[in-house]
């Protein structure tokens, strides 16, 4: 399955902003590669993460545990772009930022999620951080101390 059309500038965009993307999926490494090289994104990542690494399924915590450690980087660095509501929830619980990716059918819980960022369909702007931008993104809790400066995706295709 090929990514959204807009996926590939949009990735491109934010690993040309500073940063540092990659990926966490259940898939296993031999297939998320393949995946994303039939996509033409492979390039675009600077790491591909499963949690198969460790054994546990998203939203557990050591998935996220796992690439924090992998990373060296603290939970409060770290942003999920994803368009599974289960994927930012586990995120937010592990101390990530995360922003869902509204597409149709997705959003299961109506975007109740209290420390998440949710983008539309167009992905254009996944993250910002402020309210009300009027760019598709809508932030739904103030902006930490802490810029996360590592972004993480998970099934964003």
């Amino acid at each position: 399955m090929p990514p959204h059309p807009e996926v590939p500038a949009t990735l491109r965009r934010l690993r040309d902003s500073g940063l540092r993307l990659f990926t966490l999926t259940e898939n296993l490494l031999e297939v998320q590669t393949r995946q994303l090289e039939y996509g033409g994104i492979v390039d675009l990542f600077e790491r591909r993460f499963s949690a198969d690494g460790v054994k546990e399924h998203k939203p557990s915590r050591q998935a996220y545990a796992y690439v924090e450690r992998e990373l060296g980087v603290e939970p409060s660095r770290l942003c999920l772009v994803a368009c599974h509501t289960w994927d930012t929830l586990g995120a937010v619980a592990a101390g990530w930022e995360a922003a869902l990716i509204k597409r149709a059918g997705n959003d299961v819980l109506g975007s109740a999620l209290s420390r998440t960022s949710s983008a539309t369909t167009s992905m254009t702007s996944p993250v910002s951080s402020s309210p009300g931008t009027g760019n598709g993104t809508e932030r739904r809790h103030p902006p930490t101390p802490d810029v996360p400066l590592e972004a993480g995706a998970s099934n964003v295709t």
